[in-house]
């Protein structure tokens, strides 16, 4: 009889293991609660240009893997362009799209350090400062 209660024993701390296991698992991985999207994006974008910086959004872009190396890999459908001055903080809307691409493109001419920081909902979730000449700064963010 103690064999069995032994066995008994044995099988059950493995079910409440195997349970403890997948309860953390899980509700480490959101997956017992529901997930809900981020409600807007902040940027900043500081730097030591003389002339203004064009920033590009858009909301309806896609990434191509092949154009990484040239573009980054987003290419957008449509997008807002603004030229602005630095230092620049903009705080937007993610819904109801929940995605949104951000690009602030340098002057051709000329080193310039561009230093640019995106929130989601007050978390920083980048943050570059570069010296280049004519290149971009760009991040993207979309909710599954």
């Amino acid at each position: 009889m103690k064999e069995k209660s032994v066995v008994c024993r044995t099988r059950l701390t493995s079910l409440v293991s195997l349970v403890a296991v997948f309860v953390l698992t899980a509700s480490g991985c959101d997956i017992l609660g529901p997930r809900t999207p981020p409600d807007q994006m902040r940027i900043e974008v500081e730097g030591s240009s003389p002339e203004p910086l064009r920033l590009i959004t858009s909301r309806r872009f896609f990434i191509d893997g092949d154009r990484v190396g040239v573009d980054g890999g987003v290419v957008y459908l449509t997008a807002d362009t603004t030229m602005i001055s630095l230092p620049r903080d903009e705080t937007y809307n993610l819904q109801p799209d929940n995605r949104l691409a951000v690009r602030v493109e340098r002057p051709e001419q000329g080193q310039v350090a561009l230093t640019l920081r995106v929130f989601i909902d007050n978390d920083k979730v980048f943050d570059v400062t570069e010296t280049r000449e004519g290149s971009f700064l760009q991040y993207y963010f979309t909710w599954n």
